[in-house]
């Protein structure tokens, strides 16, 4: 009975060893992804000042770097690039807009929305545009209850920490389809 189950063994292990490393390649391959190069628009306020905007805007910057998805290019070096190339951004809140800034700085995506006050309660919405292709990728809102200062201590760290997408894989040769890793993992069972 050992003799006859043993090459079925040896081609088992063979193949679970093979796709333990096509899975370990897969993973070390997420986490040594460069970091995404982006922007933070200010916030547009709708019921706060533009102080209180302007401070929440930095928050997002700070703890959007923390989350350790991004290189966040700060304001003053976003400012200072949209005035040498002679573009006012003050009010630009659509995505074309946006989507223009991104451009003129170089970056991956842009990070815009706008902090507004309804009562008691203030929803932030944030949105992540992709640069090269002017889509809206994500879309994160969140309505906290309180005072200002509960947006700026919870409110926007749940925000940057909700906004980056996670690939499951790193991408792959344009040669590569799905049948062909399929067809792989089944040559492996056989």
């Amino acid at each position: 009975p050992r003799s006859t189950l043993f090459p079925y063994t040896t081609l088992f292990r063979s193949c679970c060893m093979r796709t333990i490393l096509v899975l370990l390649i897969a993973v070390a391959g997420v986490f040594a992804q460069d970091k995404i190069n982006i922007a933070v628009n200010d916030l547009e306020g709708h019921g706060v000042s533009s102080e209180e905007a302007s401070t929440l805007s930095d928050k997002l910057r700070s703890v959007l770097l923390l989350t350790g998805k991004y290189e966040v290019i700060e304001r003053n070096e976003m400012s200072e690039i949209l005035k040498e190339q002679g573009f006012q951004h003050s009010g630009c809140t659509t995505e074309d807009c946006i989507v223009e800034i991104g451009q003129l700085i170089g970056v991956t995506q842009m990070i815009a929305g706008s902090i507004g006050k309804v009562g008691s309660t203030f929803l932030l919405s944030i949105r992540s545009i992709d640069i090269t292709t002017g889509k809206v990728i994500k879309i994160v809102d969140k309505e906290i209850r309180g005072e200002i200062d509960d947006v700026l201590r919870i409110g926007i760290t749940d925000v940057a920490y909700r906004i980056p997408t996670v690939m499951l894989l790193p991408p792959r040769d344009s040669t590569d389809s799905l049948d062909d890793i399929y067809a792989g993992l089944i040559d492996c069972l056989n």
